[in-house]
């Protein structure tokens, strides 16, 4: 596929290679000149001549694709010799060495090249006269592999490789606004958590620059001043932090935790942020032991932004919760508009929202499960009926708990084929289309490898984790997401561990005619957390169903892009942000194309 050609871009490439280009040029026409044994050269009448037929590039083709090369083709009117400069961020990265043969059939072959990733080139000719021309840039994709690729072994994910021991929650955002999903990573280390800047061609530790440098349990972004850019929560045990994104050009965080209300003491296991009263204000949830779990009301007044309405909502000291618990999974469990949560003590404690006003222990709920490890609970609509699902991982095997749509679930374990033949203690887990057919799959942190179940659509579960190579070592596995951080339309994954070295799984799985996807970018300032994307066919039904996550897992958080495999054409992406407003968007899912699509303030309200 060709894309215009960028005029800086040819600019800058003229200028860095025809210094190069001349040089050789005359020094072959010297030695051809002094060495051509008698051989007649061809002749050439004047600059009209010349002019009549100038030296062009046409024909530009990319054949031979492979996992690790490709021979790019192209033709000249006539003979010439050849180059071709490539890359995956910028045709500047290489080169391949000049062609002194002149010919006016090109073929160049390019080596060592990624698996299943996208090129851009340019191809660059040069005549005896010393004409040069640069060609227009042609993208290309080489063979994918199917499998996953292990990037924390590779340049791209080297400083994510190695943190300090007890790694333990993460979260995804794009807290600078460069289009890119960038990293906070927790450890419970002392000041051991590090947040990472995605530069596209690899991730930047900018912890001590950025000012957030804590250790920390589980984390969560929101924006919780509503002016535009995310803002980070952590917990770390004894204590909260609350660090406000101050936005460009330094990109730096200020530690805004005296806004915090007082507390006696922390035992803090948990955090994360739900808009549990629909004012579109993201409020903060904190888990703290004998204490129960503490809600602070976001009321949006930079005074005092945050109370503590704990008490008031049913929940603290006197609510239910009181016991040694953990983590947090936030989800609409009965779509009413109102957000749950269920709380990872005493074996599960689903919390109502009874419309804003308080939090109610579900006494029909019948989930049930071990309650002796912490573990990381998450949320996701794995059958496509339109409710979410719960899947919890323990000690012998995770349990997997379908949402009958009445206020009830069922454990469907026992009928979801490889799922059901684990006897593997479970950690964390995670939900997420990994190879686009429009159905949920489940990626597993235990303490021993992990697993990566693959859902057949029938509702039972198929164990890839060998295929797809993405068991990572045996170190106990804790904070566990998918994201798509290098914008190709498939979900990669990222592990973290206690002990041992992190693990960044690239997807590439996804390629040729079967990239298909659409993602929608939830945005603007109010709302987002706990938005739910619905995405409708061409026929009004439901292909999918996403929530934004206030935070899921083991202190985990994902980002707020709703990602759905989906095949090509028209469809209607429908988000009802977190304060009932509801908007909708029509949608043509292009088999070439980039397939991101934005929800936001500006896009038109639907009933």
């Amino acid at each position: 596929m060709d894309t215009p050609p960028n005029p800086e871009h040819r600019h800058r490439l003229i200028h860095w290679i025809i210094g190069i280009f001349v040089l050789i040029a005359v020094i072959g026409i010297v030695g051809r000149k002094g060495g051509d044994n008698g051989r007649r050269k061809p002749q050439v009448r004047g600059q009209d001549a010349r002019e009549s037929s100038r030296l062009t590039i046409t024909n530009v083709t990319v054949t031979d694709r492979e996992e690790n090369s490709a021979t790019v083709r192209w033709t000249t009117p006539r003979p010439a010799d050849s180059q071709v400069m490539f890359g995956i961020n910028s045709v500047f990265e290489r080169g391949t060495p000049r062609s002194t043969e002149l010919t006016t059939d090109h073929a160049v072959k390019l080596t060592d090249l990624r698996s299943g990733s996208k090129y851009l080139l340019n191809v660059i000719s040069a005549d005896e006269h010393g004409e040069i021309v640069c060609s227009q840039t042609t993208e290309f994709r080489t063979k994918g592999i199917p499998a996953f690729s292990e990037l924390c072994e590779q340049p791209l994910g080297a400083a994510l490789r190695s943190m300090p021991s007890r790694g333990s929650g993460i979260a995804w955002v794009d807290y600078d606004g460069d289009g890119k999903l960038d990293l906070f990573v927790c450890s419970e280390t002392y000041k051991g958590s590090k947040l990472f800047h995605n530069d596209g061609d690899k991730f930047s530790d900018v912890t001590t620059t950025a000012g957030i440098g804590e250790n920390a349990r589980a984390a969560a972004w929101a924006d919780y001043d509503l002016d535009g850019d995310p803002d980070l929560l952590i917990c770390s045990g004894w204590k909260i932090f609350l660090f406000e994104n101050k936005g460009g050009p330094g990109w730096t965080f200020a530690n805004q935790s005296t806004l915090l209300p007082a507390q006696k003491s922390y035992t803090c296991e948990g955090v994360g942020w739900l808009d549990y009263n629909r004012d579109g204000r993201p409020d903060i949830v904190v888990t703290n032991g004998r204490h129960g779990l503490l809600v602070f009301e976001n009321t949006g007044d930079p005074s005092g932004f945050f109370r503590d309405v704990s008490a008031a909502v049913g929940l603290g000291a006197a609510g239910p919760g009181t016991e040694t618990g953990d983590y947090l999974s936030f989800a609409d469990v009965n779509l009413d508009g109102f957000t749950d949560m269920l709380y990872n003590c005493k074996g599960g404690l689903l919390l109502q929202n009874m419309g804003g006003k308080r939090f109610e222990l579900s006494q029909k709920a019948r989930i049930a499960y071990s309650h002796r490890d912490r573990t990381g609970a998450c949320w996701g609509d794995y059958d496509n009926d339109g409710d979410f699902d719960l899947l919890v991982p323990q000690r012998g095997g995770s349990r997997l708990f379908r949402n009958n749509g009445d206020g009830t679930f069922a454990d469907v374990t026992a009928s979801t084929g490889d799922l059901a033949k684990s006897q593997k203690s479970s950690l964390a887990a995670v939900w997420g289309d990994i190879n686009n057919d429009g159905f949920l799959d489940l990626y597993v942190a235990n303490t021993t490898a992990n697993d990566l179940y693959v859902n057949n659509g029938n509702g039972t579960f198929k164990l890839r984790t060998e295929e797809y190579r993405v068991g990572g070592s045996d170190a106990i596995s804790h904070g566990v997401l998918f994201a798509d951080f290098d914008e190709d339309g498939d979900l990669d994954i990222f592990v973290n561990t206690e002990r041992g070295h992190n693990s960044l799984f690239q997807n590439q799985l996804i390629v040729e005619d079967n990239h298909h996807y659409a993602q929608i970018k939830v945005g603007g300032k109010d709302g987002v957390i706990g938005a739910i994307v619905r995405l409708l066919g061409r026929d009004g039904k439901l292909a999918g169903i996403r929530q934004i996550s206030g935070g899921e897992g083991w202190g985990s958080q994902s980002p707020p892009i709703a990602h759905f495999g989906a095949q090509p054409g028209k469809y209607r992406a429908v988000v009802t942000f977190s304060n009932g407003v509801k908007r909708g968007l029509d949608i043509q899912v292009d088999p070439t194309g980039k397939n991101v699509f934005t929800v936001d303030e500006k896009t038109p309200k639907v009933d």
